[in-house]
């Protein structure tokens, strides 16, 4: 909590919502953090993204990895609702972040569910 308390957020202000990407390697942990961040953050807890397929690229070729995430991710139908109701921020967190495409993609979905701000928080960067 003493990370996300020392963020500056700008002039959309500090999240309102929570969303967790799915990880197949550690799923509850991803989801007790985000549910954890929400509770003590007074903040929304929207669940899960939703992972539709298994990614098969790892590592490499950016453009294949763009691809995979864009193929693998997407919102389910109740956090576009609630963003399409409420154009809050969103703390969007993850286990691990590598190429940043899973962030970038599921960001761009929230934004074009209304989201007014994503903000990206992962346990760990493996760059």
């Amino acid at each position: 909590m003493n990370v996300l308390a020392a963020w500056d957020w700008g002039d959309t202000g500090r999240p309102v919502a929570v969303l967790t990407v799915p990880s197949p390697v550690r799923p509850q942990l991803v989801r007790s953090l985000g549910e954890g961040l929400a509770g003590v953050g007074k903040l929304a807890y929207l669940g899960e993204a939703v992972l539709t397929d298994a990614p098969r690229f790892f590592g490499g070729n950016s453009a294949f990895r763009c691809a995979d995430a864009l193929r693998c991710y997407t919102l389910p139908d109740r956090v576009r609702d609630y963003l399409h109701e409420h154009q809050v921020p969103v703390l969007l967190v993850s286990e691990l972040v590598d190429s940043r495409w899973t962030s970038t993609v599921l960001a761009r979905e929230l934004r074009r569910a209304g989201a007014s701000a994503v903000y990206p928080f992962a346990l760990a960067y493996n760059g």
